[in-house]
C-alpha cells in the first residue's frame, strides 16, 4: 500500500556530449579545462506516500484505495502481522514521510597511518590475526561547513517528517469457512486510536521536517 519515491543527485562529475559507444582524445587546450575532485556530492530523497510544498510543508500523497472494501481505504498506511496470530494485524493508518540528505560528499581516503583506535578487539576479532587498520583505503561521508562561521547556525544537513494518524488492531473478515473475505490490514473496523506519532519541526512548525546538522566525517574500511 505504500508508494515510496527513491531520488538521487550526483554532482561533480563532468558532462560530455559523446554518445554511450563513442570515446575522443582531448587537445592540450580542453584538458587545460578539465578539473579533478576526490569525490562526489549526493543528494538523497525519500518519499513516503508524500510530497513537500512550494511553502516547504510535508504533505500526503494520494493513496491507491481497495476495491475490497465498499467505501475504500482512504488513508497511506502499512500492517505487521505477528507469528502465531494468523487473523490480527497492527495496521498503521495515515502513514506517510519524507527523509532527505543534502550535499553529503563522499570521498575515496585512507585511515591515519600511524595507531589509531579504529579497530578495537571485537574488530581485530572479525578480521583475524595481524589485521592492521591503519593506512587503509576508506570511504568517507562527510558535510562540508568550510563556509560557515563558526557560530553560525545552520540545520540544513539532513531533513525527516514522519507522520502516523492511528495505530490500531484490525482483524480478518472471513467467512463462515474460514475463508478471508478482507485481510485485516484494510480494514477500518477500529475506528479510534490510543497511539499516533508526528516527527515534525523546522520554519514551518508542525508542518515541516525536522532539520539536522551534522559535523565530523564518517569513515567506512574494510569492504
Amino acid at each position: 500500500m505504500n508508494k515510496i519515491l527513491f531520488f538521487f543527485l550526483v554532482l561533480n562529475v563532468p558532462a560530455s556530449a559523446l554518445g554511450a559507444n563513442e570515446m575522443a582524445s582531448l587537445n592540450d587546450e580542453e584538458l587545460s579545462g578539465v578539473s579533478a575532485r576526490q569525490g562526489i556530492a549526493l543528494n538523497f530523497e525519500m518519499l513516503i506516500n508524500a510530497t513537500l510544498n512550494d511553502s516547504g510543508n510535508v504533505v500526503p500523497d494520494n493513496c491507491p484505495t481497495s476495491a475490497l472494501v465498499a467505501s475504500g481505504t482512504p488513508d497511506c498506511r502499512f500492517a505487521l502481522q505477528f507469528n502465531g496470530i494468523e487473523d490480527a494485524w497492527l495496521v498503521v493508518k495515515e502513514y506517510y514521510g519524507i527523509f532527505k540528505l543534502n550535499a553529503v560528499r563522499i570521498d575515496g581516503v585512507r585511515t591515519q597511518n600511524s595507531v589509531s583506535g579504529y579497530c578495537d578487539a571485537a574488530c581485530q576479532a572479525r578480521f583475524g590475526v595481524g589485521f592492521d587498520p591503519d593506512d587503509r583505503p576508506a570511504i568517507q561521508m562527510s558535510y562540508d561547513h568550510s563556509d560557515l562561521g563558526s557560530n553560525t547556525a545552520f540545520y540544513n544537513d539532513a531533513e525527516i517528517f514522519l507522520h502516523a494518524g492511528k495505530v490500531a488492531a484490525e482483524f480478518n473478515q472471513t467467512d463462515p469457512g474460514g475463508n478471508i473475505i478482507v485481510p485485516g490490514y484494510l480494514r477500518n473496523e477500529t475506528p479510534g486510536s490510543a497511539i499516533g506519532l508526528r516527527m515534525a519541526d523546522g520554519v514551518n512548525g508542525a508542518g515541516g521536517p525536522a532539520q539536522m546538522r551534522f559535523d565530523g566525517n564518517m569513515m567506512m574500511y574494510g569492504y
